[in-house]
């Protein structure tokens, strides 16, 4: 019995025929391949009803059937999810800013909004005790199709970098149909690589289902464009007549929030002005007045201090009584017309966010922040309206 056989009396077996007289090898071999694609890919991405309505819904506003082509526009947004074994759940898409018909530029005002949510995100996940956090982005094609463009590689490597986990999707509304959801998911083949290692497809799953879903977008890209008008004349409404106007005309007639030094020459109009979104690293150094009208009442209430203090002590106490109620009734009457017109200003666009609020998921960066800012400028004026109106009876009592 021959313990080796020669090279030359036996023909070397392949590895499909050594598998075959072992079976164990072959499994080996199998394993080998799914270790090396589990390494590569290890996780499952699931995107969930919330995330996909949210990129249709703000994506079919700036381009869809009903829209011009040439008035088509891309969107760009934040994901927002969780890691949770070998599966990424993408649970949040947040809108953030429409750009031109090819490409969308970022500004200012979007990295201080996207920072502000991501510390809100972190807020909400330790109260919530989950671990949502930002694990990608997402923009439209509209009529482009699924691929990355330099660009959107460039911005894919600065998520995949952190995170290499991290997902990029792509809606093309053109590309819906029975079969698809007119959705795709992306990812850098290798982010130590970069941009020069190219790009590929990640199979997605979703949550619903995808027949779910299907049922779910039809009828809510019907709502959309349907109110889609009235969407934005609310908007256009909240910005011209109650900013612009609104807003703009109580702090100009009636100003009591202190305004910086180097503005109090102009009319101090209220703005949401470019700095705010910027860095300023001399706020502490920056020097306050009070507008025109607060001024004017400081001087007034001092005026009307110093005389009931004479009068108390100088004894004459009925001329004390008879002046402190006129002159508490004369700073209810100053205060008495900001009021109401704050009144009727918050009012006004209480009634326009009942609509808006609707389709809060849908809005951009800027749509956000214009319905914030009006409601936290208005909020701030009656908060300083009446601790001017405190402050005028305590010293006045």
């Amino acid at each position: 019995m021959k313990l080796f056989s020669s090279s030359k009396s036996k023909k070397k077996k392949t590895t499909f025929e050594a598998s075959l007289e072992y079976p164990e090898f072959l499994n080996f071999l199998l394993n080998k391949e799914k270790k090396e694609e589990f390494k590569q890919r290890a996780k499952t991405f699931v995107l969930f009803w919330k995330a996909y309505k949210r990129i249709v819904g703000y994506g079919i506003r700036y381009a869809s059937d009903e829209i011009k082509k040439k008035r088509w526009r891309e969107v760009y947004g934040i994901l927002v999810g969780s890691i949770e074994k070998n599966f990424v759940f993408i649970k949040d898409a947040i809108p953030m800013v429409a750009g031109e018909r090819a490409g969308v530029e970022y500004e200012d005002k979007q990295y201080v909004d996207m920072a502000e949510i991501d510390y809100q995100i972190y807020e909400k996940a330790l109260k919530d005790e989950k671990n949502d956090f930002i694990v990608g982005w997402w923009h439209t094609h509209p009529g482009f199709g699924f691929f990355f463009s330099p660009v959107d590689s460039l911005t894919q490597l600065g998520y995949q970098t952190n995170n290499p986990d991290a997902i990029g999707l792509i809606f093309d509304h053109t590309q819906m149909n029975k079969n698809s959801l007119g959705i795709a998911a992306l990812h850098l083949k290798n982010a130590q690589r970069g941009i020069p290692g190219g790009y590929e497809p990640l199979n997605l799953f979703f949550k619903p289902e995808k027949k779910e879903l299907f049922r779910r977008i039809h009828t809510l890209i019907k709502d959309i464009q349907k109110n889609q008008t009235t969407l934005k004349k609310h908007l256009d409404y909240v910005e011209q007549n109650i900013r612009n106007k609104g807003i703009a005309k109580l702090q100009e007639l009636y100003g009591v929030i202190p305004i910086p030094k180097k503005n109090s020459a102009q009319n101090p109009i209220w703005t949401v002005p470019e700095e705010s979104y910027t860095w300023n690293t001399d706020e502490d150094e920056i020097e306050y007045v009070f507008p025109p009208f607060r001024d004017a009442l400081e001087e007034k209430i001092t005026e009307y201090e110093q005389t009931l203090n004479h009068l108390e002590e100088s004894a004459q106490f009925s001329s004390y009584k008879e002046k402190k109620r006129e002159f508490i009734q004369n700073v209810l009457d100053s205060l008495e017309k900001p009021k109401n017109l704050c009144i009727m200003i918050l009012k006004d666009l209480s009634n326009k966010m009942k609509f808006i609020n609707k389709w809060w998921d849908y809005l951009g960066t800027d749509e956000r922040l214009l319905c914030n800012n009006a409601f936290k400028q208005i909020s701030k004026y009656t908060k300083t309206l009446n601790e001017v109106e405190l402050n005028a009876f305590a010293k006045l009592n």
